[in-house]
């Protein structure tokens, strides 16, 4: 193909890509494989123009494509039923499992309970 798929890693199953958007060059032109990606937003790719000029050209990403702001992690938690029988009996009885339930709660508010020298700490024992 002619063309270059954008994808990105689905924000919470780390398996899978998520289709964002296709990107093809001019009519004419031909892309011959060696692309490059910047941190400014630029796709630098070589291409062939009819019948026979090689030369390089890029395509600079819009703005949605540069910059997708990281989605929340708690409209995940939320979105998901808790169980309040399950929390009282099996997570406060077991200390690793209460860490990694209520840090996941905590991370997903965006709440600092790792790094006591930073502002908003809280301490959750």
């Amino acid at each position: 193909g002619n063309s270059v798929s954008i994808l990105k890693v689905h924000h919470s199953d780390l398996t899978k890509f998520v289709f964002v958007s296709r990107l093809t060059p001019v009519s004419g032109i031909q892309m011959t494989g060696n692309m490059a990606v910047t941190e400014a937003g630029y796709l630098w790719y070589t291409y062939v123009d009819e019948p026979a000029t090689y030369g390089v050209a890029s395509i600079f990403f819009d703005e949605w494509l540069r910059e997708t702001p990281k989605r929340d992690m708690i409209y995940d938690f939320v979105s998901q039923c808790q169980n309040d029988t399950w929390y009282h009996v099996d997570v406060l009885a077991n200390e690793s499992l209460y860490l990694e339930v209520v840090g996941y709660i905590l991370n997903a508010t965006a709440t600092n309970w790792l790094y006591p020298d930073l502002p908003g700490w809280i301490d959750i024992y």
